[in-house]
């Protein structure tokens, strides 16, 4: 039994051919014993999935950030940054992560 994915396949195949082949639908059916009603259905249905995946965006949005606030018990660590960049992290935040981080964000910089 053919599956839903093979047929699609399958569709988009003849559907490819039949518009290099010039002929009208109906004729092109006819010719190779497919439902004229079928092969209609399965071009419109292809043809909606085609058109709303072209009008998705290309490129999806840049990342957002989203400050972190620390618990109001916690005090606070700040990095600066000699070209002007501050990082802020919780005093819970261990010292050698913060290290690896700015270390990490220098070597992209450069």
């Amino acid at each position: 039994m053919v599956t839903r994915h093979e047929k699609r396949r399958i569709m988009l195949r003849l559907i490819s051919i039949w518009k290099k082949s010039g002929k009208t639908e109906r004729d092109f059916c006819v010719k190779r014993g497919i439902s004229v009603s079928t092969f209609s259905w399965w071009k419109t249905k292809l043809e909606a999935e085609r058109s709303s995946v072209s009008t998705k965006p290309a490129v999806s949005a840049p990342p957002s950030f989203v400050r972190i606030e620390p618990p109001p018990s916690s005090g606070t660590m700040e990095y600066r940054f000699p070209s002007g960049g501050c990082l802020l992290f919780p005093s819970t935040f261990g010292i050698a992560s913060i290290a690896e981080l700015v270390k990490q964000l220098q070597v992209k910089h450069d």
